[in-house]
């Protein structure tokens, strides 16, 4: 039976306020919508798409990781206030404003080009415009989510949209790269923009067409929640620690891609192609993450994520040139990358959910989240500007090898990852499967 067929035949429980004719074709709805938006999500933050264009636009290393940090910035700023919010206005009247204005913010920087000398910040105007019109789609889109999923069905209906966003956004990486092969000039990463931002409207129309319960008649004063989330020291070690593990693993895959087109010279078919390869290990990543949470506990997954994040870092150092050697391995180092990465995710969202108090889950996933999210906007941010700043040496020697100011940032973040591990004492490993809700889009 397909995974379609098995959503349809999924029984709404009692607690839900909608038929099962309803549920169904409301996660119908959702996973239709998830793959529709997440191409221009995953195109933003986890592609070199927009890192390339940025540097068409003739923007500086800075500008390029900046355009890979801003959703994450803007979830951490805006999560929690948001959060509030979603109490209080509705789901849906959040989300369907935020998907146009999104669909605006993306559009704006396909006309960046004719801004002139202005177009780097044009196009970092447009993307933080889609970036905080995510922010508010992500604030409400797990409430709505909330209202549809029973709870028997949450393991198979998250499997089953999470396969299938990011299939979506392998093929069209894949066919971008294919394309850039052909012609990777300023109009054809323009027309891949538009296509990503159009695509954006299909979520739109999704998201209408599921349904959402009335809003809550009492809505607890922010103040009061806030206090007891940040009261809460299991939850709130638990933050501090993803925000300094997420500060030194966050910003290497951006950095590989800048370093593979402006130090290793490689095409730009082939970037696109290293960011298929980070899918495609996230993929796998997100298959075998929640079997290994079940089994062996968010501790030891965390474990494992360092102690790898680290190794793949300080292999970086070993990338020399664009050899065929070279050339594998970094293939290699990405992929793995994004499998750690996407296992990682799994304890952490894992992790979270069964730490958030009850009656403040979403202020509480809110804050954890949020700080997850702000160790890895940061990281970009601040690796972009030391790359930018002239503060590293253009070139080294270790142990007789020449290295490059890239080179030192992986060896920093190799050191770091490893430098925190002394912070999984902060991890309180509450676990419980049923609580396990996977990365969505």
């Amino acid at each position: 039976m397909s995974d379609q067929n098995e959503i349809q035949d999924v029984e709404c429980l009692n607690g839900l306020a909608f038929s099962e004719a309803e549920c169904s074709r409301g996660m119908r709805m959702a996973i239709m919508s998830a793959c529709f938006g997440a191409i221009a999500q995953t195109m933003v933050s986890d592609s070199s798409i927009m890192i390339l264009y940025a540097g068409m636009l003739g923007g500086s290393r800075f500008v390029s990781m900046c355009t890979t940090s801003l959703q994450s910035i803007s979830l951490f700023v805006l999560y929690i206030p948001l959060a509030y919010f979603v109490g209080r206005l509705g789901k849906k009247k959040m989300i369907l404003p935020a998907i146009g204005i999104g669909v605006a913010g993306l559009l704006l920087t396909v006309f960046a080009p004719f801004f002139g000398s202005s177009a780097a910040g044009v196009l970092l105007v447009g993307l933080a415009i889609f970036s905080i019109a995510m922010a508010v789609y992500l604030a409400a889109w797990f409430p709505l989510l909330r209202d549809i999923v029973p709870a028997d069905a949450r393991g198979r209906f998250f499997g089953t949209m999470r396969f299938r966003w990011q299939g979506c956004s392998a093929v069209f990486l894949i066919l971008s790269a294919m394309i850039l092969k052909w012609n990777s000039s300023m109009a054809v990463l323009q027309g891949l923009v538009v296509v990503a931002a159009l695509l954006l409207i299909g979520r739109l129309v999704c998201i209408a067409r599921i349904p959402e319960t009335p809003l809550a008649r009492e809505v607890k004063p922010l103040g009061k929640s806030l206090r007891a989330i940040l009261s809460d020291s299991r939850l709130m070690g638990f933050g501090t620690y993803l925000f300094w593990l997420y500060a030194f693993a966050g910003a290497t895959v951006p950095v590989v891609i800048i370093f593979a087109k402006l130090k290793l010279k490689f095409n730009d078919d082939f970037l696109v192609l290293l960011s298929s390869c980070l899918l495609i290990g996230s993929i796998v990543g997100f298959l075998i993450g929640g079997k290994m949470v079940d089994r062996q506990g968010t501790k030891k997954v965390f474990l494992l994520a360092h102690f790898t994040f680290g190794l793949l870092n300080l292999l970086m150092l070993t990338v020399q040139n664009n050899s065929t050697f070279c050339t594998y391995l970094l293939i290699g180092i990405v992929s793995m990358y994004g499998l750690i990465f996407a296992a990682a995710t799994i304890a952490v969202s894992s992790e979270a959910f069964a730490l958030a108090p009850e009656e403040f889950s979403e202020m509480g996933l809110a804050v954890c989240l949020g700080l997850y999210y702000a160790g890895l906007g940061f990281s970009r941010f601040l690796a972009g500007w030391v790359l930018d700043s002239g503060m590293l040496a253009e070139s080294w020697n270790l142990w007789g090898i020449d290295m490059s100011q890239y080179h030192t940032l992986f060896f920093f973040f190799g050191i770091g990852v490893l430098v925190t591990c002394v912070l999984l004492v902060m991890v309180p490993v509450v676990v419980t499967p049923s609580k396990s809700l996977p990365q969505v889009r």
